[in-house]
């Protein structure tokens, strides 16, 4: 078969699954709302009563910016849930109407929207139609027999559990390094209180789900002939469930894995790496721009609205084209200040602690220096540094929202500092350190020996009666 046919052979494949997972996500969501919702509106008034009670945005472990919880959206996503009586379930099912209470001073108010629905029904309904709200396949479902905490409870087992397979997954297929800066980045960026926000937790299930299937077809052997396809659907699932959070860590922490298991067997350029990345990154992009685009179009058909455009509003506020930018610059400023240690702002002061972490890297930096590997081991480990610029070119390019929302978005640097902490744990020899101080450890294993043992005088004066 001719490379041109093959081409256009996969092309109707990814086609093909395209429109079928368009007609996939209209019924699943027109199946959804056809729930009885007696319980959904039952438990919907016990999260009412919860999230008016912690406020937005709340602050349950650490006080500190990057670290609240969004409960604003949780009661958003939860107001939405409730089907409107009139409608039918396909118009529920595109509509994703929500009650649009507001403050005296004008803004949105959500927590009391959701009481307000609650309590009596709507009284300004709004149709949130240009996202597909797939997140309520999972908690309609869910709301017709748990409330709001214990919603909470279930994602605090659900993601440590499948945090952690992902992590055992990395272990056995890409190494120890890989799964230890795993599991510290996600300590760094915060993922402490993910699992208490259902916004957050949305595109956590994802990237782990997405991470887990793409280590299980490295390992059969199958990704390299569906690779494409992969990330396709990867892509049309994050706009599926996703109200603009994390979306691009559902692309870069596969793609991550990807290049870290596949540089250590396999002898490519960087050219052929970062040829690969912008294929798969476009697929990606194609199937999340591609169902979003599909969402305006049914609801445009469905509602007799232009979505389309209001949509493209949407956009263009987001991306800081409307006028009301408050610039890249401060885009990056505030989602990097969130990295720092709570409390301390975008200038940490150098305390005690400060002080022990500065001297542990400045020797740790020295360890690098004097035990590092090869070259070419470390040049295989360079590789995934390819996507450390995408979290920072994401809060250039959707520079409004990344300023607004830097409490969440500056979460997607979970890429960034995930490579890098690999590259540097990859970098050190850790079999030359131990061989250089095996003396000095073999020595204090002697000098330990020898003063537990007893003396030949001691063992005498025991022997006397």
């Amino acid at each position: 078969m001719s490379a041109l046919k093959r081409t256009a052979l996969r092309a109707l494949r990814a086609l093909a699954i395209f429109v079928g997972m368009i007609a996939l996500f209209i019924v699943l969501m027109t199946l959804v709302y056809s729930l009885p919702q007696d319980g959904i509106i039952a438990n919907a008034g016990k999260s009412a009563a919860v999230l008016c009670g912690e406020g937005s945005p709340a602050r349950p472990i650490i006080d500190d910016l990057a670290y609240v919880l969004d409960n604003a959206t949780d009661a958003l996503m939860i107001d939405t849930a409730i089907r409107e009586p009139s409608d039918s379930a396909l118009t529920a099912a595109v509509a994703n109407v929500h009650e649009g209470a507001v403050t005296s001073e004008g803004r949105a108010d959500t927590l009391q929207g959701l009481a307000d629905t609650v309590a009596g029904g709507r009284q300004a309904p709004v149709r949130y139609a240009y996202y597909w709200h797939g997140y309520q396949v999972a908690l309609r479902p869910a709301l017709m027999i748990l409330d709001y905490t214990q919603l909470r409870y279930l994602n605090v087992l659900a993601l440590t559990a499948l945090g952690w397979i992902v992590a055992l997954g990395l272990q056995r297929d890409a190494g120890g390094i890989a799964a230890t800066a795993f599991v510290f980045a996600l300590a760094v960026c915060g993922y402490a209180v993910v699992p208490m926000a259902l916004q957050y937790a949305n595109m956590t299930y994802l990237m782990l789900a997405a991470t887990l299937v793409l280590i299980a077809m490295l390992r059969a052997g199958t990704f390299q002939h569906m690779n494409l396809e992969f990330f396709l659907v990867v892509g049309m699932l994050t706009s599926f469930f996703d109200l603009l959070t994390t979306p691009l860590l559902t692309l870069c922490i596969p793609l991550a894995v990807l290049l870290i298991i596949t540089s250590k067997s396999v002898k490519h350029p960087l050219r052929a790496h970062l040829a690969e990345i912008v294929k798969l990154a476009a697929m990606w992009c194609v199937g999340y721009a591609g169902a979003w685009v599909s969402k305006w179009v049914l609801a445009s058909a469905v509602l007799h609205r232009d979505y389309v455009a209001i949509a493209v509003k949407q956009v263009l506020f987001r991306t800081g084209m409307d006028g009301r930018s408050v610039g890249p610059v401060e885009a990056l400023v505030r989602n990097v200040a969130r990295l720092t240690p709570p409390g301390q702002g975008a200038w940490p002061s150098l305390g005690a602690a400060e002080s022990v972490g500065l001297a542990l890297g400045i020797l740790a930096v020295a360890l690098l220096v004097r035990y590092r590997r090869p070259r070419t081991e470390i040049a295989r480990a360079f590789v995934p540094m390819l996507l450390v610029p995408a979290p920072y070119v994401w809060f250039v390019v959707a520079s409004n929202h990344s300023a607004i929302h830097s409490w969440f978005t500056y979460r997607i640097q979970l890429v960034s500092v995930f490579v890098v902490i690999y590259l540097l744990l990859s970098i050190p020899d850790m079999d030359r350190v131990r061989r250089a101080y095996s003396p000095l450890l073999v020595w204090r294993r002697a000098a330990s020996a020898e003063a537990q043992e007893p003396s030949p005088m001691e063992g005498r004066s025991h022997g006397i009666k």
